[in-house]
């Protein structure tokens, strides 16, 4: 992950979560309840191709979410309460130049998110269970560049 990704994923990141949970209740919702698991004609019961597909769906959902659930945990665990009074102006639709403007300290606000994007890449390879950023730098990609 590079500087650039973690930008992405913190600003993105309420998007993000909002559409991996939309998508796994879509996931759910389409194998409809009660047809996951029928019985054969013998008596003897077993789990049919649409159960296997869904469960597959949701394998690969959790994959994708593993960098957003990341970046839940460090917010919940990591992220400075100041930054997150900052990270909520930018989530709610606020530009960094509006944040300057308010604060009266031109370039304060991209620094400040540089920072961010820092601490989280260091907490993404310590999470990941390798040694921080050379490790998270590892991870496939999320979005292309």
């Amino acid at each position: 992950m590079n500087e650039r990704q973690a930008e992405y994923l913190l600003l993105e990141y309420p998007a993000m979560w909002n559409a991996m949970q939309e998508r796994r209740e879509q996931i759910l919702d389409a194998s409809g309840c009660g047809e996951a698991y029928h019985c054969g004609m013998g008596g003897g019961g077993g789990h049919s191709d649409r159960t296997y597909k869904t469960a597959a769906r949701l394998v690969a959902l959790d994959e994708e979410k593993f960098l957003v659930r990341v970046v839940r945990e460090w917010l919940s665990v990591k992220m400075d309460p100041a930054d997150r009074a900052f990270l909520l102006l930018l989530w709610r639709g606020r530009s960094p130049a509006e944040i300057d403007r308010r604060d009266g300290q031109i370039g304060s606000a991209r620094q400040r998110l540089k920072r961010m994007a820092t601490s989280l890449i260091q907490f993404v390879g310590r999470a990941c269970g390798g040694h921080g950023p050379a490790y998270a730098a590892s991870l496939r990609k999320f979005r292309p560049d």
